[in-house]
């Protein structure tokens, strides 16, 4: 371990101390000190370099929060000012903000611009679509050479000339080295330090909750290194109770029990229950007296919402690291002096380098003590709701069926006499029946056209129905004497016109017709049909060893209560081959190396245990630093896959947010085929991704290639086929086929 320099120390100790300064309140007063220091640190605590990060008279008093892109003139929209021309324009896509499609200039569907970006570039007479983005993963791609198959010319994003390159690499040189040295310090001890504090923050929110347990977290969350130079002990230890988003639960609901629970007003209920929503979680409660915060706890919890018990010092120190990441993210996109680039390339380099742990980083390892079943809990809560709204429905129906009962009683009076053999088929039950049918096939291509009854026409009710017809139910075949094949084919001759034809060749004394031959019988699928052969099998040692994976700490936590019975994985050999790049490890560059982890590794990887606007800022942080620099876009896409595979286990099962996952920004990798390319020479992307498949609706756990077992079934019982989280992983699979370095591979290699 390198000796750390003075500055180094100083910080450290400052992020050690500013939970007891503020006496553990995450207040407005705490996050202006924290991002004063953070910037003073910057600046190797000199005041002419502070002056390089703040133009003349621009600096924030000391009582402001300083934020550096505002300070420098930065808006909302500063991916088009003139600083944004010859880059990537980045933009990231708002919930509900509108994305334009230029399929005649785009390389794929994704390939999408902003409205800034559309109409400041000429796309008369293409075919162009319009859609709404949905706020989760999205960037526009203005800029981006490889997402356009004809060239976009925008306006603010399209460089004029070669040379601007070469002139902001020679501005670059004009930092001293002493600056820049502290500019590399401090970004990277902010991600040790996020990393130091999550790594101890619980990833399994529904863990028992006992005085004891609560206790020793708080002992195993302590800064113990040298960094730190060993922590603070407070005694006594006060500790918060928050509460965490999930999606499911409405503001009223919570702000009632909070109010309940707390022995607070309605209004200060509502309060905490709009935060809880907005940031994702908040804390409803401190004290000293831990049994007082877990009867508290108890009363929370009886609508079922997750809430945790934390030391308060833990809780201001993961405030901290939200703020610290806004943070990077302000700075990012600003300027040190001349040079525009400097702190966007160091985020980026500190980002790929080894975390220097300053914790006991106890909860470091994914499924450490299991993970939370929010999935299946998702299913249940959509079943309940589908059942409520089906009773809606369905009761509206009947309303809907007596009015026109009352109709055709009313103006069919004349013809009750003529057509009483009718009279079932205008029963209330049928047509219920009849509304259901129509909207069980509104969702096909098909047309259901339901014609309304009018008193001044001819009385008559006409339901037109689909031209498919249903396949009769076997008890309607003895009735009705229809029979059908395997394939679902009705034959055309009717029961009754066979028996006719046998009568009428009797009475002209022809011999009965023979009897109809018996049915085939249906070949045994033997297991030798369906197991590969033993040349194809791997009875061998594995082409690529799980010891490969135990080495690298990828083992992937385990689907709790799973009620599928995994069997001995017997994968096929082509399973277990893998591209020459990936097992390689020899004169590979750190950053490069799939098998050791780095800090950008962690960050993906301690998602889950993150609140919802923290997800939000990294994600974005990720857009628009790393994504938004080709070089660093293809190590994010190597590194990410990865991480892939855990990273859906954790989305298919355990995230209470699914829609700010981590996992989504794979489109971003996905639709860029050099990228694309690159993960599954150097990833095993495609394998790894149609095993997360297979062994997943199989086993309802996801699982490497080696885990797999050949004869397994589709596990309808236990709810994997219908995860609606899966469609994810089949689109992502949609976008790898598209990528011709991906269908040139399944043309030409055998496996």
């Amino acid at each position: 371990m390198a000796e750390e320099s003075m500055p180094s120390r100083q910080l450290c100790d400052f992020l050690k101390t500013l939970p007891r300064v503020h006496q553990n309140r995450y207040t407005e007063a705490a996050e202006r000190d924290l991002l004063q220091s953070l910037f003073w640190s910057l600046a190797g605590g000199q005041k002419e370099h502070l002056n390089l990060f703040f133009p003349e008279n621009s600096r924030p008093s000391a009582r402001e929060v300083w934020k550096l892109r505002k300070a420098q003139g930065g808006t909302d929209g500063e991916e088009f000012t003139e600083a944004a021309r010859g880059k990537v324009c980045g933009h990231i896509y708002k919930t509900g903000e509108a994305t334009y499609r230029c399929k005649t200039c785009s390389s794929d569907d994704t390939c999408v611009l902003c409205s800034r970006c559309y109409d400041s570039s000429d796309h008369t007479g293409h075919m162009v679509y319009v859609s709404v983005s949905l706020g989760n993963s999205g960037c526009c791609d203005c800029g981006d050479p490889e997402a356009w198959r004809l060239p976009v010319h925008c306006s603010i994003h399209t460089a004029h000339g070669p040379g601007v390159e070469g002139e902001d690499k020679g501005k670059a040189a004009s930092l001293p080295d002493e600056l820049v040295e502290s500019i590399r310090m401090t970004i990277g001890r902010a991600f040790d330090y996020i990393c130091d504090v999550i790594s101890c923050s619980p990833e399994q929110l529904r863990l028992p909750k006992s005085k004891e347990s609560i206790q020793q977290d708080e002992r195993r969350s302590r800064l113990t290194s040298s960094y730190y130079n060993g922590d603070i002990v407070e005694d006594p230890c006060e500790y918060a109770l928050l509460l965490w988003n999930d999606e499911k639960h409405t503001v009223n609901e919570v702000r009632d029990q909070v109010a309940r629970a707390c022995k607070v007003t309605n209004a200060e209920g509502m309060q905490r229950a709009h935060e809880t929503d907005d940031i994702g979680r908040s804390v409803i409660k401190y004290d000293h007296n831990i049994d007082k915060l877990l009867r508290v706890s108890r009363v929370v919890e009886q609508i079922k919402v997750t809430v945790t018990i934390r030391s308060a010092r833990d809780t201001f120190r993961e405030q901290m690291c939200g703020t610290i990441i806004e943070w990077l993210s302000d700075i990012s996109g600003c300027s040190v002096g001349p040079d525009q680039k400097i702190l966007r390339q160091v985020v980026c380099e500190e980002m790929l380098k080894e975390w220097n742990r300053g914790s006991e980083a106890s909860n470091a390892e994914i499924g450490l003590k299991g993970i939370d079943e929010h999935e299946r809990e998702e299913m249940l809560w959509s079943d309940a709701e589908n059942r409520v709204l089906r009773h809606i429905i369905t009761t509206d129906r009947r309303t809907q069926a007596m009015a026109v009962m009352a109709a055709v009683a009313a103006t069919d009076s004349d013809s009750d006499d003529t057509d009483n053999g009718n009279d079932d088929d205008l029963n209330e039950a049928n047509i219920v029946r009849m509304l259901e049918n129509a909207d069980e096939d509104a969702s096909s291509d098909e047309e259901v056209e339901l014609v309304r009854f009018d008193p001044a026409e001819p009385t008559e009710i006409r339901i037109i129905q689909p031209t498919r017809q249903p396949v009769p139910a076997p008890q309607q075949e003895t009735q009705t004497g229809t029979e059908t094949d395997n394939d679902g084919d009705v034959d055309m001759i009717g029961g009754d016109d066979e028996a006719l034809e046998v009568q009428e060749a009797t009475l002209a004394g022809y011999p009965p017709p023979p009897p109809p031959p018996p049915p085939a019988p249906q070949r045994v699928i033997r297991d030798r049909d369906l197991t590969p052969s033993d040349s194809d099998t791997a009875e061998m040692q594995p082409l690529i060893s799980d010891n490969l994976y135990a080495k690298a700490k990828m083992e992937i936590p385990k689907t709790p209560a799973n009620p599928v019975k995994k069997e001995i994985a017997k994968p096929a050999r082509y399973w277990l081959e893998s591209p020459p790049g990936y097992t390689n490890r020899e004169s590979v560059p750190l950053h490069e190396d799939l098998w050791h982890k780095l800090r950008l590794d962690w960050l993906i990887l301690f998602d889950l245990r993150m609140w919802k606007k923290v997800r939000v800022d990294l994600r974005e942080l990720y857009i628009s630093t790393v994504v938004s620099i080709p070089e660093f876009k293809r190590v994010l896409g190597l590194r990410f896959s990865g991480l892939y595979t855990t990273l859906a286990q954790l989305y298919l099962i355990a995230d209470r947010e699914p829609d700010h996952s981590i996992i989504n920004i794979s489109l971003q990798m996905l639709t860029t085929p050099s990228i694309t390319a690159e993960i599954v020479e150097r990833g095993n992307f495609l394998t790894n991704l149609m095993a997360i498949l297979y062994t997943f609706l199989t086993t309802r756990q996801v699982g490497h290639p080696y885990e797999i077992f050949p004869n397994a079934t589709l596990a309808f019982d236990s709810g994997s086929v219908t995860n609606r989280r899966m469609y994810h992983f089949f689109m992502d699979l949609k976008y790898l086929f598209g990528s011709e370095h991906v269908q040139e591979k399944i043309r030409t290699e055998e496996r």
